[in-house]
């Protein structure tokens, strides 16, 4: 069977799966509907392998199909799918880094949400006044500071919108990495956990905004600057406690890879006190670097003892 022969049949065989999917997804009224963004995969596994003018005869070709099989809305995150899919494939074909395929994933992501959720959230069953009172009544009254709780719990749904996001590309580019790897095609290869590192001066940036925060609570400020503070503090503080259980989690796999532990050390970050302190290891690391000493230095202890 020639090349061409070839990536027509396994694009039909993608495009009948698609199909199965979106009408398994229909006859259960849209359960799946957001789990569609995994679609995306197979059109970056299919590009990497065939090249961008055969994955974008199989996107529109599952578009089109999906306006067959599917409702509106499901067709709107088939789009999504299929234009993250191709962007993302085009990128790994023509040698893109890592970060920027998952800061465009993220983008992707994040306009799609926002679309839903608020320019055309009627047509997506979306009612935010009505899930934010529904979160207020289960609240006691009164105000955060010089913050209203309305204003305080909007933020905090604005702020899991953009970790959901974040989630979904985080999932697309991880698993489209192992994908690619397990097909032996071209792949931008992954630094490992202790190599990763968020840049130095963010460590800067979030004692800060911890600062800040801690301040606006004994000064007199205006509610929206006060809202614009709280929503800086969340993302600094995800962002710490991420880095922070990374930090754990090499430590265990260095002293003891048990899977267990990592479990409770993933446990350990919903924790508050204890989230906190995993915080402060987060942003120590950001400014020290100590997932890559931390390595060094084990192989130096293997080393000497042998």
């Amino acid at each position: 069977m020639n090349t061409k022969t070839r990536a027509i049949s396994e694009g039909a065989m993608m495009l009948a799966i698609m199909g199965v999917v979106l009408l398994i997804n229909r006859q259960s009224a849209g359960f799946f509907e957001l789990m569609l963004f995994f679609l995306s995969i197979p059109v970056i596994v299919y590009e990497v392998k065939y090249g961008a003018q055969m994955a974008a005869t199989l996107s529109v070709s599952a578009i089109l199909l999906s306006f067959l099989l599917s409702t509106p809305t499901s067709v709107f995150y088939m789009c999504i799918a299929m234009f993250t899919g191709f962007v993302y494939g085009y990128g790994v074909l023509h040698d893109w880094k890592n970060q920027t395929l998952l800061l465009i994933t993220i983008g992707v992501n994040l306009i799609a949400i926002y679309l839903t959720a608020v320019v055309f959230a009627s047509i997506f069953g979306y009612n935010l006044n009505e899930e934010i009172n529904e979160i207020l009544n289960l609240l006691p009254k009164g105000d955060i500071g010089n913050m209203s709780l309305r204003k305080f719990v909007e933020e905090i749904v604005l702020i899991s919108y953009i970790g959901i996001s974040v989630v979904q590309a985080l999932a697309i580019h991880l698993i489209a990495n192992q994908m690619l790897t397990r097909f032996k095609l071209k792949v931008k290869t992954m630094v490992s956990l202790f190599e990763f590192r968020f840049p130095k001066f963010l460590s800067i940036i979030i004692i800060a905004v911890f600062f800040l925060y801690v301040g606006s609570s004994y000064v007199n400020v205006s509610s929206e600057i006060q809202q614009g503070i709280l929503g800086l503090y969340a993302i600094c503080l995800l962002v710490a406690i991420t880095d922070g259980a990374l930090t754990i989690l090499c430590y265990l796999k260095l002293k003891h890879n048990k899977q267990s532990l990592v479990f409770i050390a993933v446990f350990a970050c919903f924790i508050p006190v204890i989230q906190n302190l995993i915080a402060l290891l987060g942003v120590f690391d950001i400014y020290e670097g100590v997932r890559a000493k931390m390595k060094v230095g084990v192989s130096y202890e293997i080393h000497r003892k042998n």
